[in-house]
């Protein structure tokens, strides 16, 4: 990478935040004018935010590999689970848009999520994707980052499944009608995706962008944060009482289910994105070296 290059996408870098905010800004006032849509509006622009972000930190040609990993892994395997019950479990998604069995927005869901939850583990880890030759970044970098990812779906999964039916699970489940084996499958399918480019990118380290400005890594941490404050919000804002049925016709009240989501929100998201921001502040986001900048 040449000096050229890096101040371009140094350029693109500090203008991101813009895409970033916008999303916020949705993810948050969706909460309150579409509380039982969550915060799915969000993701379209999030989309994009992880395309320029990405593009600027890693290069076009590994974030398109992102991308695919994350995009082909994600809809093979949920559609293997729709059919086989592996490995997620049997369930169903009830309206689909697209053929098949799984619609491509999910995909772009496990693009868009995928890029946070990378990107804040990497600030966990102080920096550990531009130091993945070490064999414990290597593989400490996808275990934190699917469990950063995974909670996000332990916090909205039996609110979006049970309550609005997005899609439903064949035979219900302990954890609000959800199956256990489907925080598993996320586990898995998220720790894989984040495996794979780990290698990809251990390959492609002098193409990483340096940590120059460390501002520019305060908005993928406050745009996964306000994930959390959405089903936070969502709670404090009037919506369906009653109670709800699972597939094995248990009565969930949908009130307790509201209350369940918060807490775990508080206690997993939102907890982790306060985490990412106190490692920041205190300066555990490492930089390269200036002799490794200037070999690039």
């Amino acid at each position: 990478m040449d000096n050229k290059q890096m101040q371009i996408r140094k350029a693109i870098l500090d203008k991101s935040w813009i895409i970033c905010v916008v999303a916020v800004i949705g993810a948050l006032i969706s909460a309150i004018l579409m509380p039982d849509k969550g915060p799915i509006p969000a993701f379209v622009i999030m989309f994009f935010f992880a395309i320029v972000h990405g593009n600027a930190r890693y290069g076009w040609k590994n974030m398109l590999i992102f991308f695919a990993i994350y995009f082909v892994l994600s809809m093979c395997l949920e559609t293997c689970s729709t059919i086989t019950g592996f490995p997620f479990g049997a369930y169903s998604y009830t309206a689909v848009e697209n053929s098949g069995n799984v619609s491509f927005g999910v995909g772009i869901f496990y693009f868009d999520l995928g890029y946070l939850s990378w990107t804040i583990a990497s600030i966990l880890l102080d920096g550990a994707d531009w130091r993945l030759d070490k064999k414990i970044n290597l593989f400490a970098m996808p275990i934190v980052a699917s469990t950063v990812m995974t909670v996000v779906d332990l916090a909205t999964d039996f609110t979006s499944s049970t309550v609005q039916h997005i899609w439903n699970w064949g035979e219900g489940g302990g954890f609000y009608g959800v199956p256990y084996t489907n925080f598993l499958g996320w586990s898995f399918v998220t720790w894989l995706c984040a495996q794979v480019f780990a290698f990809v990118l251990r390959r492609q380290q002098e193409n990483i962008l340096p940590t120059h400005n460390k501002r520019n890594f305060l908005w993928p941490v406050l745009a996964y944060g306000s994930m959390g404050l959405n089903l936070i919000i969502v709670y404090f804002v009037p919506g369906e009482t009653g109670t709800v049925m699972d597939e094995r016709g248990v009565a969930w009240q949908i009130s307790d289910m509201r209350e369940a989501a918060l807490l775990i929100a508080f206690y997993t998201v939102v907890f982790i994105a306060v985490f990412a921001l106190f490692k920041m502040g205190r300066g555990d986001l490492k930089e390269k070296p200036d002799q490794e900048i200037a070999n690039q």
